[in-house]
């Protein structure tokens, strides 16, 4: 087994676009709790992802803000070719990749950044290596920038250190692919399980991951529960080492995490009000919570708003559908809260909005929102966002990401998003995506026969919206339903999305 500094390298990592950590969603994040983004035009910044695996995040915001300047960094040579090629086929000169120990890239005369990002890396190798994330982001940061870390939490990961020991101790020794001894090793453990293994008992979190494992792909599991560093961290000592970089934790990537009445009861706020200090704070709310993994922001001098400049920003901010007005869901789960926008308010919204972006001022100008209070306002789109019915936005359209998505289309659907012209990238299920750039033009039985056939082609596993697998000899009214589903919610919204050549 290839592994270096305690991280597995003889398995290639998914290909996945994250929408948490976009440029957009970061400002959103640091305007919620007061503190002014980075400065900057709309649709320019400077961008970098440490440890981007195959570069999906990278690759689509380079090409949805062709005025921003898009870097990837990883040191697997596999996934950095990968990128540069997609990037090359599609046109795309603003998304530069390098093949890089982060120790290496120290060494690189990076011009500073925006937004500094590391998804997936930090509980996942050893302690030197966290040290020169924390030194790339302490050299590179502008001052006002923004980083995102995230990385699996304690005390929630706690039941599962056992595991993943015994998984990636046993998995050294077996031969193959990543992908293939994890899947081995986890058998292994069931079968400890079913013959009684104390320590495998009575824990709720073990049994979900045990009865997950066959919705999981391979590749991420391997990444996940591989490494021989792995070390679920305490946000509180995150704080500290990010401290040492010369950023301050702001909020959550986690937008639900950054309003309290979704996550905890009024005695446990009563609780919570007592801690001044926010990392303290955090860390209270982990215990309450059982945390099992964090979206950190930090922000480099971080400047807080007076309201008024708050105001201000707020009514810049750009949103955009991502479901159809009519497949809108009024009544929705935010964390553990069911919360309900049955409302003229979020209607008066959702109408506006299917029109195309709009600003949160374009909104509050309209005549049926006359009546309506700021703050009725904002928590309707805090909770449209939280269920990813809409989405931040960098601009008004300048640009078509469409050629990038039919490359990605052509490599076999391996993103699971389309770029948008509007600087960002919607995260879709395989079907839909398949749907809105490779299915031809026909009824909905000749796109749901394409639809079988494409995946069984391509070997690709299909989901409804409910995330359940649909079976390899499903019969027609599943495919049917799948299209039924993309025409209900989605098809519409590509008119905004893709060229219409496309629809």
């Amino acid at each position: 087994m290839s592994d270096i500094n305690g991280y597995v390298t003889d398995q290639e990592y998914t290909s996945d676009y994250h929408h948490a950590y976009t440029p957009a969603m970061l400002d959103y994040v640091a305007l919620l709790n007061g503190i002014a983004p980075p400065e900057r035009a709309a649709g320019q910044f400077r961008f970098c992802d440490l440890g981007c695996g195959f570069g999906m995040t990278a690759l689509a915001l380079a090409a949805a803000n062709p005025a921003a300047q898009i870097y990837g960094i990883d040191f697997m040579a596999e996934h950095i070719d990968v990128s540069q090629a997609l990037a090359e086929r599609a046109g795309i000169n603003n998304a530069h990749f390098h093949q890089l120990s982060f120790a290496q890239a120290l060494d690189k005369d990076f011009e500073p950044f925006d937004y500094i990002v590391a998804h997936g890396v930090y509980s996942w190798v050893n302690a030197d290596v966290r040290a020169e994330v924390t030194a790339f982001i302490q050299r590179y940061l502008k001052p006002g920038g923004v980083a995102y870390i995230s990385y699996n939490a304690m005390p929630g990961k706690a039941n599962i250190l056992p595991v993943q020991k015994f998984v990636s101790h046993f998995a050294a020794a077996q031969h193959g692919p990543g992908s293939q001894r994890v899947l081995e090793t986890f058998a292994q453990l069931q079968q400890l399980q079913q013959m009684g293994a104390r320590n495998l008992q009575g824990k709720p979190e073990l049994d979900m991951l045990l009865q997950s494992l066959g919705n999981e792909d391979p590749r991420y599991l391997a990444h996940e529960y591989l490494h021989s560093a792995w070390e679920p961290r305490y946000s509180i000592d995150v704080a500290r080492e990010m401290a040492g970089a010369g950023v301050e934790y702001i909020g959550s990537a986690m937008l639900f995490a950054n309003d309290e009445r979704f996550l905890l009861n009024p005695e446990q706020q009563a609780c919570l009000a007592n801690f001044d200090n926010i990392n303290e704070r955090e860390l209270v709310k982990d215990y309450l919570l059982d945390v099992s993994f964090r979206r950190d922001v930090f922000a480099r001098a971080p400047r807080r708003l007076d309201p008024a400049e708050q105001e201000r920003r707020w009514g810049r901010l750009m949103l955009m559908l991502t479901v159809a007005p009519d497949a809108v869901d009024y009544q929705v789960q935010v964390a553990f809260v069911e919360a309900s926008i049955d409302n003229p308010v979020a209607r008066s919204i959702v109408k506006a909005l299917a029109g195309g972006p709009k600003t949160v001022n374009q909104l509050l100008s309209r005549w049926d929102m006359m009546s309506a209070s700021v703050q009725d306002v904002r928590d309707v789109l805090f909770i449209l966002l939280c269920s990813q019915q809409l989405t931040l936005v960098e601009q008004d359209k300048v640009a078509t990401a469409s050629r990038l998505n039919q490359v990605l289309a052509d490599a076999g659907y391996v993103c699971n998003a389309l770029a948008t012209p509007y600087g960002v990238g919607v995260e879709l299920p395989l079907a839909d995506l398949m749907l809105a750039v490779g299915a031809p033009q026909g009824s909905v039985a000749e796109r749901a026969n394409w639809l079988r056939s494409e995946s069984r082609r391509l070997g690709r596993m299909l989901r409804d919206q409910n995330r359940q697998r649909v079976a390899d000899n499903a019969g027609d009214d599943a495919y049917v339903a799948l299209v039924e589903d993309f025409d209900h919610r989605r098809a519409g919204l590509l008119l905004q999305w893709l060229p219409i050549g496309h629809i």
